[in-house]
């Protein structure tokens, strides 16, 4: 996937089951954790993308979890800004 193209890795599902994992939460805590039913996760999972305030609060879970955005995004996603 090319950074800016709006679209999630292709193994998205696997990638948030990884973020599920790391955070130590059951399905229902963490669809919970980002405000949402657990059925939206689980569509997530079918291959259903978030957005919005879900996409959202996903995102800032991602932070909060030590390479959790890496793992969420994608290694390409989240290089270092170069400085010049």
């Amino acid at each position: 996937m090319r950074a800016g193209t709006g679209r999630l890795p292709c193994d998205f599902p696997q990638r948030l089951r990884r973020l599920k994992d790391l955070a130590g939460c059951t399905w229902d805590d963490f669809a919970e954790v980002l405000g949402v039913e657990r059925k939206r996760v689980l569509g997530w999972l079918r291959g259903t993308e978030p957005h919005g305030g879900a996409y959202h609060n996903l995102v800032k879970v991602a932070c909060r979890i030590p390479g959790g955005l890496r793992i969420l995004l994608g290694e390409d996603l989240v290089a270092p800004v170069r400085e010049d």
